[in-house]
């Protein structure tokens, strides 16, 4: 049976397609939208709070490198200067 979303051609008898894992039926897709771009609401807000947290957290530590002595390890002075010798 063909998928109707990915025209992969699937074993009969198969319930999803074995290429997008939509679910193999005799009807049409939906129109306009696809399944599998789909996030739900509750999901995607969770995401981009997460994203929002994650670019916070990485601006801080940048900030408290830079403007501290803290180095990452092995770019403090000392270290390159006894890699150059």
């Amino acid at each position: 049976m063909k998928c109707p979303g990915c025209q992969y051609e699937n074993a009969d008898g198969a319930r999803f397609c074995g290429e997008c894992g939509n679910r193999l039926s005799d009807a049409a897709p939906p129109a306009g939208r696809d399944s599998r771009a789909y996030i739900p609401k509750h999901l995607a807000t969770k995401i981009l709070e997460a994203q929002r947290l994650f670019t916070e957290m990485d601006a801080t530590a940048r900030a408290l490198i830079s403007n501290s002595r803290l180095q990452p390890t092995g770019t403090s002075p000392a270290a390159v200067e006894a890699r150059t010798r």
